[in-house]
């Protein structure tokens, strides 16, 4: 049960965190663990995100390390920057609940996540994604991702996806429908990848 803590006055203050809201999706953060659990509902663009809302409630970018998707949540069209500059966050839990089906962009959508070491994208649909532009870019730490049954029908730009992730070794794209990809350049600059499944 959620303690209530006493206010000088003797009254009883309820946790307004409780009350936060990513456009639908209430939201807290455990700043003790790093850990920010998100609630079912529409999420907002980037700009409205627990880490860049311009009041005082924001959460500093450096300081989640974990998200965990509580419920079933549909993300915004322009998914673009969405998780971007978490620079701490290691891990997504329930990332499978997150409904992309009406998503058209994916661009940068996690870069810069340095601390992430792995990620599943196998259930999401993205079958009107048509950029993935800097998605992993410089997402240094991460070792295993995977993006198989994704249907990528509608992606035309997939440039500098994989930018800097020094530490992917293997990628496998067998799944992935590129017939109307435009451009590749710089997918996979500044890689060390051993392994390319086509």
């Amino acid at each position: 049960s959620v303690k209530q803590k006493q206010t000088p006055e003797g009254k009883t203050a309820s946790l307004k965190d409780a009350t936060l809201t990513w456009r639908e999706a209430s939201w807290t953060f455990n700043a003790d663990s790093g850990t920010l659990r998100i609630g079912p509902g529409q999420l907002g663009e980037a700009a409205n995100s627990p880490w860049n809302r311009k009041d005082d409630k924001a959460i500093s970018n450096d300081k989640i390390k974990k998200i965990i998707f509580t419920g079933e949540n549909k993300a915004p069209k322009d998914s673009t920057d969405l998780f971007a500059e978490l620079k701490s966050l290691t891990e997504i839990v329930g990332l499978e609940k997150l409904d992309t089906s009406d998503v058209t962009e994916m661009s940068a959508m996690f870069e810069l996540c340095i601390s992430l070491t792995s990620l599943d994208l196998s259930k999401l649909n993205v079958s009107k994604v048509n950029s993935t532009v800097d998605m992993f870019n410089q997402c240094k730490a991460l070792t295993s991702l995977n993006l198989l049954e994704l249907n990528t029908s509608s992606l035309t730009n997939m440039g500098r996806m994989f930018k800097g992730c020094t530490s992917l070794k293997s990628l496998d794209f067998s799944s992935f429908n590129t017939s109307n990809v435009t451009t590749m350049q710089g997918m996979f600059s500044d890689t060390r990848l051993t392994s390319i499944t086509l």
